[in-house]
């Protein structure tokens, strides 16, 4: 399902590229491809919208840990945590050992 809802992600930038194509003929001189504006905002909001439904739908499926022999460590009414390396992380952040700030 991840790679569904992916690839309905990228056929709406394609989609929404296609709207961008037609409008951007007026940068060259040329008159705006009003089929391919039409048919790219239709197309790219029908594709994002069915990818945000699908996850929406399917987003605990997306928030499950397995262990090494692939266990399933999260029950369906469990909230999922987070663990390892990225726990450690954010704690670390949390405490400030590590300094976010971009001019450091």
């Amino acid at each position: 399902m991840r790679l569904f809802i992916t690839t309905l992600s990228m056929f709406s930038v394609i989609s929404f590229g296609y709207a961008l194509a037609g409008y951007g003929g007026t940068l060259f001189g040329r008159e705006a491809r009003l089929d391919y504006i039409i048919f790219g905002l239709l197309l790219g909001f029908a594709f994002a919208g069915t990818a945000l439904w699908l996850w929406y739908k399917h987003r605990e499926d997306f928030f499950v840990e397995i262990d090494e022999s692939g266990n399933n460590l999260t029950s369906a009414d469990q909230t999922p945590t987070i663990t390892g390396e990225a726990r450690d992380g954010c704690e670390k952040l949390n405490s400030g050992e590590i300094n976010n700030n971009a001019d450091a």
